[in-house]
């Protein structure tokens, strides 16, 4: 089956990709960022670079990929870790 995983190098992105692709499914990895692209080359999915919250990149990345399942990911939170409810504001 392919998957696409947007936020596949975030907190939740990073064991659904490693998990699936373990699994033996088709992955493919939505990242914002070209340098974390390799990142999720590295797990054997295959980057998509795109913005989550722009519409018609979205579509562009989801189209092109042509999955079978979707799987949203996308998280906001810091690195450090949620030390207050507000650090969660932008992932709610």
């Amino acid at each position: 089956m392919r998957v696409f995983v947007a936020g596949a190098t975030g907190a939740l992105g990073v064991p659904v990709v490693q998990l699936l692709v373990a699994d033996g499914h088709e992955v493919v990895g939505l990242t914002r960022s070209p340098s974390r692209a390799s990142m999720v080359a590295k797990f054997g999915a295959r980057p998509v670079i795109g913005n989550a919250l722009d519409p018609e990149s979205m579509n562009a990345a989801v189209v092109s990929s042509a999955p079978d399942a979707v799987i949203h990911a996308l998280t906001a939170i810091p690195k450090r870790g949620p030390m207050q409810a507000s650090d969660l504001k932008a992932t709610n």
